[in-house]
């Protein structure tokens, strides 16, 4: 005799009395991390070791808490870290497309931004009143006086030669040309000279052509002259601006602690250069920016203070390293960008407009991403791990510049990378990139794994109450009470299939949390919430997620899925399959025949011969036709064929859960016995015949209970799953209170012989001595019967082949599906 399950043991149920609180009001928040200590233990690893490549994958299921326990462990340990330094980018005179980074104490970014634009503006003012100082205008002038004497002395030999050669000088507009003179010393105009006489007039054109090569000797000299003016000028101006800007960018350098011959250094020597060579360009400030807009002196005066504006592109507002979270990554927002301006036709940038990414703000701290962000965009992955592999962080666009209009891209000099990268996401994803990529193998070589579920102890217990606690207090929910906290306990253990187990998929059980008190409120206004209204809660849940469900309920209620809850039936019985839409799973009934004819051994399942079977049901159905081999074909031929279906299924069918039913199909034919067709089935079995667990058990039984309640409970009706399930089992009230009153049925076997027993009412036979089977036990009956198979199989042969010393045509080799 099989014992069925007690009520007692279809679920487990927590105890009020062992709550030591009247409400969560008494207890206190949950503060850590629970059920987790090896996916801690791994995150402590990943994170102490610095060495490149210690960078962490945290796999888990969605709603197991990976994110939230990685913000609570990163945010208590960043304060007990240094805080890393700042970054400024400044523009490189030499290569203005290339910015030149700088590293500045933690915090120390936006108190050099600001003295060194205090600084620039200071110069600035300062060269502007050099300009108009008395003191530069003496020295042009002391200037232009030491040149004067030069300029007198060529003008006047070239004078002196033409007076010589009866010319005189006119200068016109820069240029001297020679004027004759007649004898008295009086200008000759066109008409007078033309009257002159031929000999006359030929002597005046070669004494200006004479005058002509020495004017234009003359006038060679007078152009160098001005410009060594120029440039004497140009020199003397910078040399007073070099001497008036010196004692501003000492000071600057002392007040900043400016390292001689540093990289600061270099750089305010080279801005203070800069500035000087500028001059003219301050000198103007009044002139329009462009030929067709008005003056403006504030506008000239800003254009040129920006330029020398630091980009304090990273700094450091509070204590300790950096926690970034980037929950919607692309490659702008991770590794940063360079915004641009317009400026006529062309886009334009420089080193202020570069805007620091994700990767940059958690530099020297810590950067969570999201597995599915990572490796959705396959540029983004690659540039992370050159990233990695390199140390340091480079400002690229991801291939070609994304923008409208032609322009010159920067090329940043890079950061030095010293943040650590966590990856968030399943184990699927993680499984995918160790097998397919190398390199995401050396890069990140730390795995921390969140379990999906903690044993459940005293211990855990209290921590579900704190949880509850935590969760009321940062939504302004009402404290829980002893039935509440219980019920949502139970639902955690039903949530982890197992009833030593908690879940530890906080996420679904906040959303409970928070869906409880809400229906507290609507019940009866201001309260603690009660173990009735978590269980409401729950159901309404279901309820919103249950419309597939309830339409497939309804199929089967009118008859458009023919599955049979009483009577009796050869060659049938009824599996339970598991339905899944989106994160609601249910369990419906379905069909499964049998039929026999004569044959040689052939197996055939339907669903496999028309390419709906998955590799595992596949490979089910071969070790059922093992178990059938093993236990009938050692002393005679199998001599039927055999054929599997389940009916009214169109999809793919996957998994082992439904392999017992197959056989006690087939044995159910091949005894011809009935099978009781209010009791369902579930459980994979080994060649060997022993029923082994599988998944689901508890919406298979709930789905099958829900069919049967709405054709009627006789009695009679029942499921029979694997023993080693029984541990699984977290049923709802409403199925424990109808085994409690023997209206419905629960089986837990470990063998098809227990199991086939249950459903024929016969007992399935052990052999004697000599390898029989009683004649009315389940094998008995089946060998019987496959014996009459033979028997009739021979005399067909005989029929056909009357002669015995014919040799018969040689038998085909059994096909086994």
């Amino acid at each position: 005799m099989i014992p069925e399950l007690r009520p007692s043991d279809l679920r487990w149920r927590c105890d009020e009395g062992d709550c030591a609180f009247k409400t969560t009001a008494e207890v206190e928040p949950l503060s850590g991390i629970v059920g987790q200590e090896r996916a801690l233990r791994a995150i402590e690893l990943g994170l102490d070791i610095r060495e490149q490549g210690y960078n962490l994958y945290v796999s888990g299921q969605p709603g197991s808490g990976r994110n939230t326990s990685m913000r609570i462990y990163l945010e208590r340990l960043a304060p007990t870290l240094p805080a890393p330094p700042d970054w400024c980018y400044l523009r490189n005179s030499k290569e203005e497309y290339r910015p030149r980074a700088v590293e500045l104490p933690a915090g120390g970014g936006p108190r050099f931004a600001r003295e060194v634009e205090s600084a620039v503006a200071h110069a600035v003012d300062e060269l502007e009143r050099l300009l108009e100082s008395e003191q530069i205008a003496s020295l042009r002038q002391q200037h232009l006086d030491g040149r004067q004497p030069i300029r007198d002395r060529v003008t006047g030999e070239i004078e002196t030669q033409a007076r010589e050669l009866g010319f005189a000088i006119r200068v016109d507009d820069g240029r001297i040309s020679p004027l004759p003179l007649d004898d008295k010393g009086n200008p000759l105009n066109a008409e007078q000279f033309n009257a002159l006489p031929a000999e006359r007039r030929a002597a005046y054109e070669s004494g200006a052509a004479e005058l002509n090569q020495r004017i234009s000797q003359g006038l060679v000299q007078l152009r160098r002259l001005d410009r060594e003016t120029a440039e004497g000028l140009r020199a003397l101006e910078l040399d007073a601006a070099r001497q008036t800007l010196q004692p501003i960018f000492d000071d600057l350098c002392e007040l900043l602690s400016v390292e001689e011959g540093g990289e600061i250094d270099g750089y305010l020597s080279e801005v203070l250069a800069d500035l000087v060579e500028r001059l003219p360009e301050i000198g103007s400030f009044d002139r329009p920016a462009a030929p067709d807009q008005p003056p403006s002196r504030d506008d000239n005066r800003q254009r040129l203070l920006s330029r020398y504006r630091v980009n304090v592109f990273l700094t450091r507002e509070r204590p300790g390293a950096p926690v970034v979270f980037e929950n919607s990554a692309s490659h702008y927002s991770v590794f940063g960008r360079a915004d641009y301006r317009v400026s006529g036709a062309t886009a334009v940038s420089d080193h202020r407009m570069l805007q620091p990414g994700s990767l940059h703000r958690a530099n020297g701290g810590f950067l969570v991403l999201q597995a599915s962000d990572v490796f959705a965009n396959r540029g983004i992955w690659e540039m992370l791990k050159r990233t990695l592999r390199g140390g340091e962080i480079r400002i690229e666009p991801p291939g070609e510049p994304e923008r409208g209009m032609p322009g010159q891209s920067l090329s940043p000099e890079p950061i030095p990378l010293t943040a650590k990268v966590i990856v968030i996401g399943t184990p699927g994803v993680y499984q995918l990139a160790w097998s397919s990529d190398e390199d995401f193998r050396k890069l990140f070589k730390v795995k921390a794994e969140f379990a999906p579920d903690m044993d459940r102890s005293d211990e855990s217990l209290g921590h579900m109450a704190s949880f509850v606690r935590r969760r009321s207090d940062s939504e302004g929910l009402p404290a829980f009470d002893r039935g509440a906290i219980a019920r949502v306990i139970e639902h955690s253990a039903r949530l982890a299939g197992h009833q030593d187990k908690l879940s530890t998929r906080f996420a679904d059980l906040a959303e409970i949390v928070t869906e409880a008190a809400y229906w507290r409120g609507r019940r009866d206004g201001p309260g603690s919430v009660t173990r009735e209204d978590v269980s409401r809660a729950i159901a309404e849940q279901d309820y919103r997620d249950g419309l597939f469900e309830d339409r497939l309920q309804r199929m089967i209620e009118d008859g458009t899925i023919r599955i049979r809850t009483d009577g009796e039936a050869v060659g049938q019985v009824n599996g339970i399959s598991v339905y899944e839409v989106a994160d609601h799973s249910f369990g419906r009934p379905l069909r499964i025949t049998a039929r026999l004819s004569l044959g040689e051994g052939e197996f055939v399942n339907l669903e496999r011969e028309t390419e709906l079977s998955g590799r595992i049901h596949s490979k089910a159905f071969l070790s059922l036709v093992g178990y059938l081999q093993g236990h009938y074909g050692g002393e005679r031929p199998l001599s039927f064929s055999a054929s599997l279906s389940f009916e009214q299924i169109y999809d793919e069918v996957e998994g082992d859960s439904a392999a017992s039913g197959e056989l006690y199909a087939l044995l159910s034919a091949l005894a011809e016995t009935p099978i009781k067709q209010g009791i369902a089935v579930t459980g994979s079995v080994n060649q060997v015949g022993e029923v082994q667990a599988v998944g689901g058990v508890i919406e298979k039984i709930e789905g099958y209970f829900q069919v049967c309640r709405a054709a009627g409970l006789t009695g009679e009706q029942g499921v029979i799953i694997p023993l080693a399930n029984q541990k699984n089992l977290m049923l709802g009230d409403e199925v424990v209170e109808a085994v409690k009153s023997g209206r419905f049925h629960v089986w837990a076997v470990e063998s098809i012989d227990q199991g086939i027993e249950i459903l024929t009412g016969l007992p399935a036979g052990r052999p004697n001595a000599r390898g029989s089977y009683p004649a009315r036990s389940v094998h008995g009956r089946a060998i019987a019967h496959i014996e009459s198979l033979l028997e009739r199989q021979r005399h067909f042969a005989a029929l056909l082949n009357p002669d015995p010393h014919v040799e018969a045509k040689p038998r085909r080799r059994a096909r086994q599906g």
